[in-house]
């Protein structure tokens, strides 16, 4: 049940999705939480993205990729973009305000 790996939101919880290995991770839009789905054991969990995001509780993310082991989320609403090392398991968030202008 992704509902619970999403940290409880119902509606417009992912928005963009990418592959590491055999792990497919979802963006957050509504959801407190990344979803990470193994597709060996059908597992589906959920890492807490809330302070990489700067705060933001609705829009954070929409699209995702992947360079290398490393998961990028781009920023929606969010103050941050979302950069998930799927090695060490650690989300960060980089300030892109700058960038945007």
């Amino acid at each position: 049940d992704v509902r619970v790996a999403a940290g409880g939101v119902s509606e417009g919880n992912f928005m963009g999705m990418c592959a590491v290995g055999n792990k497919i991770f979802a963006a957050p839009f509504c959801a407190e939480k990344m979803l990470v789905y193994d597709t060996d054991t059908g597992l589906a969990t959920g890492v807490d993205v809330r302070v990489a995001a700067g705060g933001v509780s609705e829009g954070n993310f929409m699209g995702m990729c992947a360079v290398g082991n490393k998961i990028f989320a781009a920023p929606f609403c969010a103050e941050k973009m979302l950069v998930y090392d799927t090695d060490t398991g650690l989300a960060t968030g980089v300030d892109v305000r700058v960038a945007a202008g």
